[in-house]
């Protein structure tokens, strides 16, 4: 129960977050993508079945806030919280790169899938190779946030180490003595 009352606290810092406190696309340099590290993290700590339904939560939230056709985000951030699910069951790891790894291909995926299905519904047409530009940088600097957080996590839940001090020296065992 507390678990769920955590992600569901984290689900709505990181949608505030995106939505108020990232800055805008500054002269077209990208901005992190705050709904992807959600994903990743929600799938690093929850029951598969519950993180698929967490997934389409944030989805849910993004629609709410977006102008355009309801429920593209809720099928984009649900498929893509099944697809971190089966990656995190192949994969197994909790490790830094696989974090921030998967962080930007959520990313791209997502900011590449989105305005593509968006122009489908409206028929309006448009470019692969300007959104394909958005998503690639979008993910850089979701990395980075990533990075930063998963650090941050890290230090945070280890707490604060103690220096080796006067360790001896290891003792080689040769032949020639």
């Amino acid at each position: 129960m507390l678990r769920n009352v955590g992600i569901l606290v984290m689900i709505y810092l990181g949608v505030v977050a995106h939505s108020s406190l990232v800055p805008a696309d500054v002269m077209g340099m990208g901005r992190p993508f705050v709904p992807a590290i959600l994903l990743v993290f929600i799938a690093a700590a929850c029951h598969p079945n519950l993180a698929i339904v967490w997934a389409g939560f944030v989805g849910f939230l993004l629609d709410g806030l977006s102008t355009e056709r309801l429920g593209i985000q809720v099928g984009l951030a649900a498929m893509l919280g099944l697809g971190l699910q089966l990656t995190q069951s192949l994969w197994r790891s909790r490790s830094l790169i696989a974090m921030v790894a998967m962080s930007m291909l959520v990313c791209v995926a997502w900011r590449a899938l989105s305005p593509m299905s968006q122009a489908i519904l409206t028929g309006r047409v448009v470019d692969p190779h300007s959104i394909l530009t958005d998503a690639v940088q979008d993910a850089a600097w979701t990395a980075v946030v990533a990075c930063v957080l998963v650090l941050g996590l890290r230090i945070f839940r280890q707490g604060p180490t103690e220096p080796v001090v006067n360790r001896p020296a290891p003792r080689w065992n040769t032949a020639v003595r």
